[in-house]
């Protein structure tokens, strides 16, 4: 699978919790909170995991090899746009 940084999934899924809830905040009540200077990352970090998970080597013929902001490679050299 590709290579991922703090790949905890316990902890990416918390930041993803925090930024959505920040978000829900402030978007209701007007309460705007310091968690939105990288929620846009940790919902992007979130999505992505999942998204890894889906296409993991056990379930496809395939590995993902490489992934950027908007696409994942696959050994195979498939590009899929995310």
């Amino acid at each position: 699978m590709g290579k991922c940084t703090n790949c905890d999934e316990a902890k990416v899924s918390l930041k993803f919790g925090e930024a959505m809830y920040a978000e829900f905040r402030e978007t209701k009540y007007g309460i705007e909170t310091g968690c939105s200077d990288t929620a846009e990352i940790d919902i992007y970090n979130k999505e992505v995991f999942d998204l890894m998970k889906l296409i993991d080597a056990e379930y496809t013929e395939t590995e993902v090899v490489d992934y950027g902001p908007q696409y994942l490679l696959t050994q195979a050299g498939n590009r899929f746009i995310v």
